[in-house]
């Protein structure tokens, strides 16, 4: 999913950068981005997922509010990238018909300086 939204985000917005400072995804760089900004340790991180099983245009739509890039787009991009995701997302449907999909995350707790 990730990969249809890079290819269309670089075909209308060339200019941007990213989704985050890649050291965020690190967690080495990320204690050494927090620290230097004046925060201490230790440096906490729970990971969890959260699992959405809805019918796969209700997905795709929830993601298109997530990505603020996706607002970068020319109108016809979003349609494009909406039904991209919706054909992606077709692929997981249970019996009941429902999609699937798994966003994993963090919890990052750090306390600052005194």
């Amino acid at each position: 999913m990730m990969t249809a939204f890079g290819a269309l985000t670089r075909r209308d917005c060339p200019h941007f950068t990213g989704w985050a400072d890649r050291r965020n995804f690190d967690r080495e760089a990320l204690s050494e981005l927090l620290f230097a900004a004046g925060f201490a340790g230790p440096l906490e991180v729970e990971e969890h997922a959260l699992v959405l099983r809805e019918p796969a245009e209700a997905i795709a739509s929830r993601l298109m509010g997530f990505f603020y890039s996706a607002y970068l787009y020319a109108e016809e991009t979003r349609a494009e990238l909406a039904a991209a995701w919706v054909e992606i997302l077709r692929a997981t449907r249970d019996a009941e018909g429902m999609a699937r999909l798994e966003l994993p995350f963090a919890l990052v707790r750090i306390r600052k300086r005194a």
